[in-house]
């Protein structure tokens, strides 16, 4: 009889193994073929004033762990510098947030010059954000836009709700908040 209970398992290991299978190389095949190249630019610091570029994000998986708090009817900014075509399109936020009470934190991406002036509005919108950890994640269309040496991208967070309500924003290893923003579009 314990014979028979080992065939089964391994008879359903094969069987979800071949369904499972297709799925992921379906997945694949049709990033390949939709022909989008994304840029992700992760937390990698605190995020810094709004007044001036300070780089606080990277183009690599962050080592690092951390955390800052955004109060709320404050604004806070993560910082790329960029240059170069990007084709606009959906592009992602990904928040790992908290707060003390619900609430929401609302973002607008923009494209600034080297000293922090706002050159195009690209995108916004906004995440709830409840007293669990999580993580948030918000698609939104962004403007295509060209950017030249010295520019820089500004992702301003916002907390809303009331006065005393605080919000938590965690970022690195583990919690990798990020923005993605679409470089190119090439249709097959």
């Amino acid at each position: 009889m314990q014979g028979r209970g080992i065939y089964a398992v391994i008879a359903v290991f094969f069987i979800l193994t071949a369904y499972a299978a297709p799925v992921s190389v379906s997945q694949v095949k049709e990033q390949a073929l939709s022909g989008y190249l994304y840029y992700v630019f992760f937390e990698s610091s605190h995020a810094s004033s709004c007044a001036k570029p300070s780089v606080n994000t990277q183009l690599s998986y962050p080592a690092r762990t951390g955390s800052f708090t955004l109060k709320a009817g404050k604004t806070l900014c993560l910082w790329a510098q960029v240059s170069g075509f990007f084709a606009g399109g959906e592009c992602v936020f990904i928040l790992y947030a908290s707060s003390t009470s619900a609430g929401s934190i609302s973002f607008t991406l923009s494209l600034t010059d080297s000293k922090g002036a706002v050159l195009a509005t690209l995108g916004s919108g906004s995440v709830p954000v409840s007293s669990t950890k999580q993580e948030l994640i918000s698609f939104f269309t962004c403007a295509s836009f060209t950017a030249n040496t010295g520019d820089y991208l500004a992702l301003s967070l916002t907390g809303g709700g009331a006065g005393k309500t605080k919000y938590t924003v965690y970022f690195g290893a583990s919690t990798p908040t990020d923005f993605q923003v679409v470089k190119s579009a090439d249709s097959a």
